[in-house]
């Protein structure tokens, strides 16, 4: 099991899953959204080991803690304010699938491929898919790596280049602070979020909304 997190932080992955949950509670009490819940379960340790051999991956301590845990998954979204929030983490049994899924689709990339085409097939032959809509969350679980970041990418091979965190609990705590945002209208879903947004960064260092600016052309992080 892989023991070290690469990038010191203010929280582990135990922390912001309270802080995600303490969230969730709040915003079902408020009652200014329709909330759908999909409890996605814990997992036993020896069959996220069992995984990590058959792929030959590089799974860090928080990823690993995170499947071992599992959590409540919620969603919701206003059509009149045009925004999605909440969670999309794929169950464990959806990542083992998705992940020989990534595999087969590495096979249509060749040798020749130029330098951006080279790294969507490394993300492919690589990473681990977390969750399920695409563009979809990849770990980019490459052994002997420095930094095991977070990618988005369409299946499709549309390159989404450019990495949103470097690890796995940096991205939870942008996200985090970003009120669980998916898509859309952030402005408008930040109005009527941030009471219960307790974990501050300030928008304009924030990794998910800098990485939203940059992809979409958005000004979210200012």
């Amino acid at each position: 099991m892989a023991n070290v997190l690469r990038t010191v932080h203010n929280h582990d992955i135990i922390d912001l899953l309270e802080i995600y949950h303490i969230f969730v509670d709040e915003i079902e009490e408020s009652g200014k959204f329709d909330i759908k819940f999909d409890k996605i379960d814990a997992n036993d340790s020896q069959d996220v080991a069992n995984f990590v051999k058959d792929t030959d991956l590089f799974v860090p301590k928080d990823v690993w803690t995170f499947w071992e845990e599992g959590l409540m998954s919620i969603s919701f979204a206003d059509e009149k304010n045009r925004f999605e929030a909440g969670t999309d983490f794929l169950p464990f049994k959806y990542v083992k699938r998705d992940t020989s899924m990534l595999r087969e689709m590495a096979e249509n990339y060749d040798d020749e491929e130029d330098q951006e085409e080279m790294e969507l097939r490394r993300l492919h032959l690589y990473g681990i898919p977390l969750t399920f809509e695409e563009p979809c969350l990849i770990l980019d679980a490459q052994p002997e790596r420095q930094e095991n970041g977070i990618y988005r990418i369409v299946y499709d091979g549309s390159p989404l280049k450019d990495a949103i965190a470097p690890d796995f609990t940096t991205f939870w705590e942008h996200w985090l602070a970003a009120g669980c945002f998916i898509k859309g209208n952030f402005e408008a879903y930040w109005q009527i979020v941030s009471e219960f947004v307790t974990l501050q960064i300030p928008h304009k260092d924030n990794l998910w909304l800098k990485y939203w600016d940059k992809q979409y052309r958005t000004q979210y992080a200012h």
